[in-house]
């Protein structure tokens, strides 16, 4: 089998969310961060024969590069990287060794917005300028604003985008910078007040679920 560009890039992906990773037999990949904060999810145009594990998903991405296009075939504990007469045997990983993701539950969003790759860029990237580590999204009871900011210090500086949505509803649900790691593109944002944000991807069939902070409200 060959790995197709869209697939690694969602490796790529989510190796920022996990290095290591446990790929189930079929066309479905997973992984989930260590504090266990961010899980995401992705159909791919690939079906894998087997389960198997992966300790460092960046050295096997990396492996992948070094060759113009490779073959792979799966046995018990290795993958076979071949292109004409180079020929690379991957040692696979003992299961145990990584970390295998839980499904996440998935709740009713009180809120639900869409977010542009522009807007979400041009507000992370100010987010970084201004070493602001939480993105809000609030609601006053008549709009929802998206704001950068630092909701443990109200001293600091602070960035509010309003994004053309109204609503009826109070809330600030807080999402950590560090945990907004997505693959370029557009996303549909739904939030619940049972304290996860679901990122849907508009292009592809790719999910992310972040937790909120704990500082996030809901009503009076």
């Amino acid at each position: 089998m060959k790995l197709s560009n869209n697939t690694l890039t969602i490796l790529k992906n989510f190796a920022t969310i996990n290095d290591g990773i446990f790929v189930k037999k079929g066309n479905v990949l997973t992984t989930m961060s260590q504090g266990n904060s961010v899980y995401a999810t992705a159909n791919i145009e690939e079906t894998f024969p087997q389960d198997f594990a992966i300790y460092s998903l960046n050295k096997f991405i990396n492996t992948l590069s070094s060759i113009d296009d490779p073959e792979l075939s799966f046995s018990e504990d290795k993958v076979f990287i071949r292109r004409d007469k180079t020929k690379i045997d991957y040692v696979l990983a003992d299961p145990s060794m990584v970390k295998i993701p839980k499904k996440v539950a998935h709740y009713d969003g009180e809120v639900t917005i869409d977010i542009t790759e522009a807007k979400l860029n041009s507000l992370l990237k100010i987010a970084s300028n201004l070493n602001l580590p939480d993105l809000c999204v609030v609601g006053d009871s008549q709009k929802v604003l998206v704001v950068v900011n630092d909701i443990k210090d109200d001293a600091t500086d602070v960035c509010e985008e309003d994004i053309d949505v109204t609503t009826d509803k109070t809330f600030r649900f807080v999402i950590k910078r560090d945990n907004i790691k997505l693959i370029p593109g557009d996303y549909q944002v739904s939030i619940s007040s049972k304290g996860v944000a679901y990122f849907d991807n508009k292009n592809i069939d790719l999910h992310y679920s972040i937790l909120l902070d704990s500082k996030s409200q809901f009503g009076e």
